[in-house]
C-alpha cells in the first residue's frame, strides 16, 4: 500500500516547507497542485500547475485526471490518498489509523485549529484532509464531489478521524489574507490586512462557519512543528512626556521626552525649537512626536511592534503598529 499526499496549494511558502518536512516519512509520493504563480522547487515533489480558479477547478472530473496523471497501472486499489490544503496537516495518528482500521470509504479527519501562533489553539475543530482509496476515486464520476464538498465545522463531529491540525496565518500578513481570501471568497473578500492583525492581536477565531471565540492557551502543538514555525516575540516600547506615569501594562522599553533633564534613567531630552514662529504648545508636541521616531530607528524594531504614546494628561496612551507610526508622524497622530 502507498500514501499519495495530494496538496491544494496557493502562496503559503512557508507551511508547504513545514508540511513536507513533517509527512516525508509517512507518505510515498506528494503531489502540489500549485493555484498561484509561485515558482515551487522541492526535490521529489511533483508540482502541477493549475491555470484555472478554486471553483473552476472543482467543476471537473479530477479524480480522474490524477488517476491518469500516475497512470493507473501504477496503483493499486488499496493504494490511500490524502487531500488536503496546504495547512491542514493530518498527524502520526492519522496514519497509524490508515495502516489499522481502513478499510475505504471516504473518510473525514477533524483537526485542532492553530491560528496566528502555535501557543493559542481554537476551541472548535475543523473539517481538516479527505482521505480515499485508489477504489473509491474510481467507483464513480462524482467523486470528486466528496472531496471538495463545503461541510460545515464542528466541535466533536462522529465519524470523523481526530487526527490532525490546521494551521493559519503564520505566513505574512499579505501572503495570509490573499491564501484566505483564495479559499474562502465569500467570508474574506472584503477583509483588509489591518483587519487580520486585530483579529491576531484579540486572537478571535474568523473563519467561516465556526462561532466567534477567543482562542486558548495550548500546550500541546506537534514538537517537529515548532522547530519550523517560529513568532517572533511583539514589544512594546513606550514613549511618554510624563515621567510619572504608571500603568499596568508591561513595556520592554520605555522612553521619557523631556525638554530639560529631570535625572531619570529612561529620559531623553530634546531641544526645544527656538524660533518665535513656532513657539506653540500645539507645534511643541508635533515636534516631539516626531523626534521620538529618531529614537525608535535606533531600536531596530519589526513592522507589527506597539508604540504606547502618552502625551495627554489624562486617559490610557494610544496605541499604534511601528509600521503605522512611522507613517503616520506626525500629522495623523495629532
Amino acid at each position: 500500500m502507498k500514501i499519495y499526499d495530494v496538496v491544494f496549494y496557493y502562496k503559503e511558502p512557508k507551511v508547504l516547507e513545514l508540511r513536507l518536512s513533517y509527512l516525508k516519512k509517512f507518505v510515498d509520493r506528494t503531489i502540489v497542485y500549485n493555484f498561484g504563480n509561485d515558482d515551487i522547487q522541492i526535490e521529489d515533489v511533483e508540482i502541477i500547475k493549475v491555470e484555472t480558479g478554486w471553483d473552476n477547478f472543482k467543476e471537473k472530473n479530477f479524480c480522474f485526471d490524477l488517476l491518469d496523471y500516475i497512470g493507473k497501472k501504477n496503483i493499486s486499489y488499496d493504494d490511500v490518498f490524502i487531500f488536503s490544503k496546504t495547512f491542514e496537516i493530518p498527524c502520526q495518528k492519522c496514519f497509524d489509523l490508515i495502516r489499522s482500521d481502513y478499510n475505504g470509504g471516504f473518510q473525514n479527519t477533524a483537526q485542532k485549529v492553530y491560528q496566528f501562533n502555535t501557543k493559542y489553539k481554537s476551541l472548535y475543530k475543523s473539517n481538516g484532509s479527505m482521505i480515499a482509496k485508489m477504489m473509491d476515486l474510481m467507483s464513480s464520476d462524482i467523486s470528486q464531489n466528496f472531496i471538495f464538498d463545503k461541510r460545515d465545522y464542528m466541535f466533536s463531529p462522529e465519524n470523523f478521524w481526530d487526527c490532525g491540525f490546521s494551521f493559519s496565518c503564520f505566513e505574512s500578513e499579505n501572503n495570509n489574507l490573499d491564501s484566505l481570501k483564495f479559499w474562502f471568497p465569500d467570508f474574506f473578500m472584503n477583509i483588509k490586512t489591518s483587519d487580520l492583525v486585530d483579529y491576531s492581536s484579540f486572537k478571535t477565531n474568523i473563519f467561516p462557519n465556526q462561532k466567534k471565540h477567543k482562542l486558548i492557551l495550548s500546550d500541546d502543538c506537534p514538537y517537529p512543528m515548532e522547530e519550523f514555525i517560529t513568532e517572533p516575540k511583539i514589544k512594546k516600547v513606550l514613549i511618554t512626556t510624563q515621567s510619572n506615569f504608571t500603568h499596568s501594562e508591561k513595556y520592554d522599553r520605555k522612553i521619557i521626552l523631556s525638554y530639560e533633564d529631570l535625572g531619570f534613567e529612561n529620559q531623553v531630552i530634546v531641544n526645544k525649537p527656538t524660533s518665535t514662529h513656532y513657539n506653540s504648545e500645539e507645534y511643541y508636541k508635533d515636534f516631539l512626536i516626531n523626534e521620538s521616531l529618531v529614537i525608535l530607528k535606533t531600536l531596530f524594531l519589526n513592522s507589527n511592534d506597539l508604540i504606547y504614546l502618552k502625551t495627554k494628561t489624562e486617559g490610557l496612551p494610544s496605541v499604534f503598529t511601528y509600521d503605522f507610526f512611522i507613517n503616520s508622524v506626525p500629522s495623523e497622530l495629532t
